[in-house]
């Protein structure tokens, strides 16, 4: 049915009728609330939080709080009962300061005073549930807070242990705060808070200045704010000033914060590998170990993943595997899936381990089902090995089905280091080799030369400049022995493309041997002949002698004009 313009204009009509004698009402301001408050009226905990934002002084209030709401998260734990004083001097000033609430909740426990703690812990919820509010404290979504002290009072009244803090900034949110917390027998969560209000708050004590976040963090680590000293330390260490980094880091160390301690052995092994062995390495790497059971005392099962790894390569002494195992165990238990996926490959080689691919194919699998990309890719790509006898299965399908649907924008362009040429930084196009490799096997679907193509062309689309994706796409439309799969146009074109752009990858022997096949499979053998001696001379420098043999004997295939097939590419 179609409307005339007539009706369509009745409902506004209506609206306006009934609205005529309306006036807009501005939402209260922050003393009208605490008045209403002190009449026995109910008052919105998100509403008076905002209001207390939207004072002329606010500013001005909350400097006079930062330094009360650190005495109160200190106190908590150390001196409970100064935390009823300092509690209410914090709701003087501000009602909805859920530190002022957490405190006092905390101290009438204490004293055993029932009935005041109940009523102090129903405002803690009400304004934890305005925080959380439509956030669920990722990057993408930050809680937020009005300082650094709420984000952990928030923490701490959800059931969460807060061990370690540093602060980040972006274009988006100029100052943010990342706290690492875990629930009793969890693992560690990075919780993001955005703290607007107390850059706000900062910039009010330089007016007429563009105060940068930077110097903004260089103020609160000079005000031995932990966060902020971790913050300044991590900066430091990554411009190579490691005397420097590890001062702050130290001092931020002191008041227990985990992050630190990580960052702080991170400082000290690069500082011990920079020295010939001996005495004073091996204080460092004595330091190196102090910090890391230092954060792992906290709770870190990042910790535990990095001291594992340690161990087992002998990096700080022989003969420590074996504790190597059992902290990758322990960080596994706690649900970390990196850890999962080191016990997958151990047990898969039988390193230090027993050699055991049903116990491969738990550790991939827990760490697929802790929504790792990663993991799903790697037990993906376990299920497809030869050496593994196992079927591929309904979930690892659906698992690398839903990752190939990923956004290729997503993807990271590969800079040129060495190092980058062997990472797979877009899980889209990995995921997209997989179900290539899968329609050209047969394995788990039909088989389909159409499809597989055209899952290889949509994994090099995905990631055009990322060396290791277009080397396998290439290799396998190059070396094929099926003919409707065969490209190597395609493979040539893509080859070039890397290969002329991506300095890295360049000296890469996998890479030019690839290349190289491109151009004999295109008939240009002498090009074949000039990259793949190229290939050679890199494996020679590089001391990768366990492929100069097959680099040699596709150059004597070059040489004598013939193409490379590949028996294990279908």
């Amino acid at each position: 049915m179609r409307y005339t313009a007539p009706m369509r204009l009745m409902p506004f009509a209506i609206v306006a009728l009934a609205c005529a004698g309306c006036v807009s009402n501005p939402p209260l301001s922050y003393e009208a609330l605490i008045a209403a408050m002190q009449a026995g009226e109910a008052v919105d905990a998100a509403e008076l939080r905002t209001a207390f934002q939207a004072t002329p002084d606010f500013p001005h209030r909350a400097q006079r709080l930062a330094p009360l709401e650190r005495q109160a998260m200190r106190f908590v734990d150390e001196e409970p009962l100064r935390t009823g004083p300092v509690g209410s001097a914090i709701l003087d000033q501000h009602r909805a300061s859920i530190v002022g609430h957490y405190a006092l909740t905390k101290f009438y426990e204490y004293v055993e005073r029932t009935d005041a703690a109940e009523e102090h812990q129903a405002w803690v919820e009400r304004l934890s549930a305005a925080i959380a509010a439509g956030h669920d404290g990722s990057e993408a979504s930050p809680y937020p807070v009005l300082s650094a002290p709420e984000a952990l009072a928030y923490l701490r009244a959800s059931g969460r242990q807060p061990v370690g803090s540093i602060y980040r900034n972006s274009e988006e949110r100029p100052f943010t705060m990342v706290v690492a917390a875990a629930a009793p027998g969890a693992t560690m969560q990075a919780v993001h808070f955005d703290m607007e209000p107390a850059y706000r708050a900062a910039a009010w004590q330089a007016p007429g200045q563009t105060l940068l976040p930077g110097a903004l963090i260089g103020h609160l680590a000079r005000q031995d704010d932990p966060a902020a000293q971790a913050t300044v330390g991590v900066f430091l260490a990554a411009q190579d000033r490691l005397e420097e980094a590890i001062d702050w880091l130290t001092a931020s160390t002191r008041t227990g914060n985990a992050l630190a301690n990580l960052a702080l052995a991170d400082a000290y092994l690069v500082s011990a590998r920079r020295l010939e062995a001996g005495p004073a390495q091996d204080d460092f790497l004595a330091l190196v170990r102090q910090n890391y059971l230092q954060a792992i005392d906290a709770g870190s099962d990042d910790a535990m993943l990095q001291l594992g790894d340690l161990y087992i390569d002998d990096a700080l002494g022989e003969g420590q595997a074996d504790q190597g195992v059992a902290l990758l165990r322990r960080a596994a238990a706690l649900g970390n899936p990196r850890a999962h996926l080191y016990l997958a490959q151990l047990h898969l080689a039988g390193q230090h381990v027993e050699q055991d691919d049903a116990a491969s194919d738990r550790h991939f699998a827990h760490a697929a089902e802790l929504d790792y990309d990663r993991a799903k890719v790697l037990y993906a790509r376990f299920l497809l090995s030869a050496d593994a006898d196992r079927e591929f299965n309904a979930r690892a399908y659906d698992w690398i089905a839903e990752l190939a649907k990923g956004d290729a924008d997503e993807c990271v362009a590969i800079s040129e280091t060495a190092a980058a040429t062997q990472t797979r930084p877009c899980p889209a196009a990995e995921a997209r080799l997989i179900l290539a490799e899968l329609h050209a096997r047969g394995r788990y679907v039909k088989r389909s030369h159409r499809r597989a193509r055209s899952w290889f062309k949509s994994a090099v689309a995905a990631a055009p400049e990322t060396a290791i994706i277009v080397n396998e796409v290439a290799w396998w439309l190059t070396v094929t022995q099926i003919e409707r799969l065969r490209d190597a146009r395609y493979a040539l074109r893509i080859m070039d493309h890397v290969m002329q752009r991506d300095a890295a990858a360049r000296r890469q022997p996998a890479y030019l041997d690839t290349w190289a096949a491109a151009h004999a499979a295109n008939g240009d053998f002498d090009r074949a002949v000039a990259l793949q001696r190229e290939a050679l001379r890199e494996a020679n420098d590089q001391g990768l002698t366990q492929v100069i043999e097959e680099l040699r004997q596709h150059l004597a295939a070059f040489q004598a004009g013939e193409t490379i097939t590949d028996p294990l590419v279908p």
